[in-house]
């Protein structure tokens, strides 16, 4: 949005809601307000922003000028009249655009007393000219005012534009002016006052308004109640007049037409408004024929009893009914004729009125109606009085007089009506009002609602009236009152000259101020280059944490510096006794700097200290204190001066590193060189005294592979888990250090017998047989600890370390989770196991590995489905290995994943061929936790399925318990993706791992293989049975397929068969065999 729209989407919203508010103060009869701050706004926008913003003063008006139309109560928005009167504002903004150019100047911050006055006395009400002139002008067109009210109404527009332009442009002008400097110091001593003045002013017209309403309103009543009271009288007399035919019809003993007539007309003479009166007997069907025919004889002309339409234009002769009503006689009877021999029965309206009149014994009035001879809008009604004789049920008849309205009140108001009001009378008796007299649309619910009124409500023969009484602006301009007028005119002038006085106050501040400005520059400045050089010397010392003091010759008072204060925290004053920085300090280091200073008064000298500030009883900063005493100018006397200096960083790091020189950071433990400081100390010292002393070097078993699957995070937290649980079931006398990786040394000192080195390894074991919680994984870790003594396995501390740690390895060839003593022989097998890895890095290169399968049985028919793909190393010199050789070998120098590859990939060509020719097998291929973990496994294993056309549903995958142990979303992903592929997935060595079987319900694993540890010793071994017996169950109700490994025996085979193992492999069937071989067994096995 453009700076130009949205400042004139600003103006046309300030000035629509202050203009609208302000009309909530115009008082009648005008219809403009007597303050209009919306003027100010326009000067304002055009004096700040120029011509620019006249679009946003137009639209303001045009909402301003459409809220005051509909509170005139037009009936309709003249969209013409509004757009002209807004376009006055327009041109009261240009005008006022003009003027200020001609006469302030376009940026005039009105500074000086001229600039003042002429904005004031000139600019202002000239400008607010423009607007009244053309806005009365098309109110008067219009008819919104009348042209009584014209001058006033002009004066009333002018003045409020006229204060709304002193109020509004000043105080817009101090906010938002140019320049700003001028204006912005203003603010408080123009807004302020000018605000407050605003709302008094306000509240002056609030009241004024309020007065002047209450004063109409008394007025209106006034000559409203004396309307009411004469015609309620006017209908009064013809209720009574009513009464008075009924009484003549009820006891003249032959009423005829000449004694009707007689007594009839001097009472229409003496009333106007009665068109007639007349008499309706009540006619019993068997008595119409004589009726009608004596009726006939007493008027010399025919009569028969007659209907007539709803509209009243046909008159026809009434068929036969119960009984009639029908109008006998009727004066004045020369205009009436036509109405002869009705029957007031026939239509509903008069039907009802009569009967109710019949039932109540009272007159009745119909509904208003409009008679057939009138043409205009005057409307009439019909007053029934039913004609009883003393106290018969049966009436006589019914008299009749039909009253028109507009003669009857026009009768009574005669001269009586002050000019400039409205009456409306209504008959409310019926669903929807009617009017009986006044304007066409007086009856309508929104009739003149917005202006003064006065009603009542009246009750005339059975029917609910209104009349309602409006007074217009000619009636409201009669009683105008110049008092409250000449209250706000000179509130106006109060408060121009109040804008006078603060505009030309506010001016002279600004020139004081400016004066005042310059001279405390002057002054600051001064001051400033006195405080430069301290200021200087303090930044000095705040930078390098540093303060100083110093003790003048003789005295006991310290002159301390703003760093040093700062530093100790002393706050002000800065003279202090030397006790109070004693204070600061901790308590055991208050004796060292107080003899210090005792010292230094003794004789000149210099001495330096570390000391810890206390804070609340905590010591954590270090001061560096240097002091120093010198001769004064007497030569008797000492001077002494000191400095103190932030060195608590300075000392931590110097701790810090000392930390990390002999500390493992993560453990906490001590490192490998203080591992070497303390055996060569603890070495020497047994070498004295002919000790016996142990080396123990431990490693976790499987942590790679833990590290590799589930991250270093969890790896670093199980290292420092480990190294506190263990550290833990050592001696203080013990030495535990961690070498590096999750290799640990401990050494035992003052041994007496070298069985005690066991006694620990044990229970180190022991310590972590428990599961340990990790990051939310449930680890199994147990370490393997090799054992060298001195001085029999060395003298030294590399030996010792060495034959430790080729102890460990042996410990781990033997199943690992156990300790090995180190012999003489391990250094040979040291020196193979160190051949065999270097030789494992070209096994692949010269293609020595080779597959070897063991086939798996159907249980239930002896079925060959498949076969399990090992791995062996044709060695050139050992001969060929079995994987637990070199497995663990390729685990720990990396080649794993290219040795799983090979599998994986010569697995599938196997597989193919054996497709080729028809064979139904499938081949089960171990993958390794690291070889699982790689990012592109999945299309590594697609690869070998394109390369070799193996069918992906004859392969399957043996996966370890170490590979699922974090079942994240990109694992699942991965096996999923390998699902859909057709793959078989396998969990290998089932209970065997290091997690829960939680994964199993959210992993799409669909066969389990039992491992041969739980097979080997069935059916005898009771645990064994259970495990398997569970593992069985378990995989049945999960929907899984069972293998169960290491199958020997025949007892093994029906144990497990019984159970529901669907699939066995083993030595019983066959030892894993060499393609051609395993070919051969097969072929045989199916002859």
């Amino acid at each position: 949005m453009s700076f130009q729209l949205r400042l004139n989407l600003k103006l046309a919203l300030a000035y629509a809601l202050v203009g609208v508010l302000m009309l909530q103060f115009a008082i009648p009869p005008g219809y403009v307000t007597p303050l209009f701050p919306s003027a100010g706004i326009a000067l304002f926008g055009v004096w700040r922003y120029g011509l620019r913003s006249l679009p946003g003063i137009l639209a303001g008006a045009m909402v301003v000028h459409a809220t005051a139309m509909l509170r005139s109560d037009s009936e309709q928005l003249a969209w013409a009249f509004i757009l002209i009167a807004a376009a006055g504002a327009v041109v009261q903004a240009v005008a006022g655009y003009y003027l200020i150019r001609k006469i302030l100047g376009q940026h005039n911050p009105l500074r000086d007393q001229k600039s003042v006055l002429r904005f004031v006395f000139l600019v202002a009400p000239i400008a607010g000219l423009f607007s009244p002139m053309l806005g009365v002008g098309l109110l008067l067109l219009q008819g919104i005012v009348p042209a009584q009210t014209l001058i006033f109404t002009a004066i009333n527009w002018w003045t409020g534009d006229f204060l709304g332009i002193l109020i509004a442009t000043p105080l817009l002008l101090v906010f938002l002016g140019r320049p700003v400097e001028a204006w912005r110091k203003r603010r408080l001593s123009v807004a302020l006052p000018l605000g407050f003045a605003l709302l008094i002013l306000m509240l002056v017209f609030y009241i004024a308004r309020g007065w002047e309403h209450d004063r109409l309103q008394r007025n209106l009543e006034r000559d409203a109640q004396q309307i009411s009271h004469l015609l309620s009288k006017r209908l009064d007399t013809q209720l009574d007049l009513m009464l008075a035919l009924e009484r003549l019809a009820s006891v003249h003993p032959r009423l005829t037409q000449q004694v009707w007539r007689a007594f009839a007309l001097p009472l229409l003479e003496r009333h106007p408004g009665t068109q007639n009166f007349g008499w309706s007997p009540l006619v019993q069907d068997s008595a119409r024929a004589s009726f009608e025919a004596q009726a006939a004889t007493e008027s010399g002309r025919e009569f028969r009893i007659l209907g007539r339409d709803e509209v009243g234009r046909i008159t026809y002769t009434l068929a036969q009914r119960p009984e009639y009503l029908p109008i006998l006689y009727v004066e004045p009877r020369e205009n009436n004729l036509s109405v002869l021999g009705l029957d007031i029965l026939v239509h509903s309206g008069t039907r009802q009125a009569a009967r109710r009149s019949q039932s109540e014994r009272r007159a009745i009035a119909t509904a208003p109606f409009n008679l057939l001879q009138d043409a205009g809008a005057q409307r009439s009604i019909v007053v029934y009085q039913a004609v009883f004789r003393d106290d018969q049920v049966q009436p006589l008849g019914v008299v009749s007089g039909v009253f028109r309205m507009g003669d009857a009140i026009n009768a009574v108001l005669d001269g009586r009506l002050p000019s400039g009001l409205l009456l409306c009378l209504s008959d409310q008796g019926d669903s929807m009002p009617q009017r009986l007299y006044g304007p066409a649309d007086c009856a309508s619910p929104g009739w003149q609602a917005k202006t003064l009124r006065w009603q009542d409500e009246l009750d005339f023969a059975g029917r609910q009236w209104r009349l309602q009484i409006v007074a217009t602006p000619g009636y409201l301009f009669s009683l105008h009152d110049w008092g409250g007028w000449l209250i706000l005119w000179v509130a106006a002038f109060c408060t121009s000259l109040l804008v006078v006085f603060l505009l030309l106050m506010s001016a002279r501040a600004l020139r004081v101020e400016h004066l005042v400005d310059a001279r405390t520059r002057q002054l600051a400045a001064a001051g400033r280059r006195m405080a430069l050089q301290q200021e200087e010397l303090n930044q000095a010392q705040r930078i390098s944490l540093m303060g100083s003091w110093e003790m003048p010759p003789g005295g006991q008072m310290c002159h301390c510096s703003q760093g040093l204060c700062e530093l100790m925290q002393l706050g002000p004053p800065s003279v202090l006794p030397f006790s109070s920085l004693l204070e600061r300090l901790a308590e055991e280091d208050r004796t060292a700097l107080e003899c210090a200073r005792t010292e230094l008064l003794q004789a000149p000298g210099l001495l330096t200290l570390d000391a810890r500030l206390d804070y609340g009883g905590v010591a954590s900063t270090v001061l560096h204190f240097r002091l120093e005493s010198t001769l004064a100018d007497d030569g008797e006397t000492l001077r002494l001066r000191g400095t103190a200096q932030d060195v608590t960083a300075a000392r931590a790091a110097e701790e810090h590193i000392a930390f990390l020189a002999h500390y493992d950071v993560l453990t906490g433990l001590p490192n490998r060189a203080q591992w070497n400081e303390r055996i060569q100390r603890e070495l020497r010292k047994a070498s004295r005294g002919q000790g016996t002393l142990a080396v123990l070097f431990l490693d976790l078993d499987h942590f790679k592979s833990i590290n590799d699957t589930l991250g270093h995070q969890v790896g670093d937290h199980l290292l420092a888990t480990v190294a506190r649980l263990l550290r833990e079931g050592l001696r203080e006398s013990d030495f535990f250090a961690r070498l590096g990786g999750d290799e640990f040394v401990v050494l035992l000192v003052d041994l007496e017998r070298t069985e005690d080195a066991a006694i620990v390894a044990r229970k180190l074991i022991e310590l972590l047989r428990a599961p340990l919680m990790i990051d939310g994984h449930e680890l199994m870790v147990s370490t393997s600890v090799g054992i060298a003594i001195y001085p029999e396995d060395g003298r030294d501390a590399s030996t010792l370390l060495k034959h430790a740690d080729t102890a460990m390895y042996s410990a781990k060839s033997q199943g690992r989770n156990t300790y090995c003593y180190f012999r003489a022989d391990m250094d040979v097998l040291a020196l193979e196991h160190l051949m065999l890895r270097n030789a494992l890095h070209r096994a692949l290169e010269r293609e020595e590995l080779r597959l070897h399968y063991q086939p798996q049985i159907a249980a239930a028919d002896g079925r060959v489905l498949g076969c399990e793909a090992l791995v062996r190393w044709q060695h050139p010199e050992l001969g060929l290995l079995p994987p637990v050789q070199f497995i663990p070998l390729a685990e720990e120098n990396g080649l794993i994943v290219p040795l799983g590859n090979w599998v994986l990939r010569t697995a599938c060509r196997q597989l193919a061929y054996w497709q080729e020719k028809g064979w139904d097998l499938t081949i089960a291929v171990n993958i390794s936790a690291l070889q699982f973990a790689q990012p592109d496994f999945v299309e590594q294993v697609a690869q070998a399925l394109r390369e070799s056309g193996a069918q992906a549903h004859a392969l399957e995958l043996e996966l370890t318990e170490s590979a699922l142990m974090q079942p994240n979303d990109a694992l699942l992903t991965r096996m999923r993706a390998l699902g859909e592929m057709g793959i078989l997935l396998a969990l290998d060595d089932f209970g065997t791992g290091y997690s829960s079987l939680s994964y199993l319900k959210r992993l799409p694993i669909r066969r389990l293989k039992l491992d041969r540890a739980f097979v080997q010793e069935l059916p005898h071994n009771t645990e064994d049975a259970a495990i398997a017996t569970a593992t069985l169950s378990m995989a049945r109700e999960l929907g899984m397929d069972v293998v169960a490994e290491g199958v020997e025996t025949v007892e093994q085979k029906d144990f497990l068969a019984e159970r529901g193992c669907q699939v066995m492999q083993g030595y019983l069937y066959s030892t894993p065999l060499p393609v051609d071989d395993f070919e051969r067994w097969l072929l045989s096995r199916q002859e």
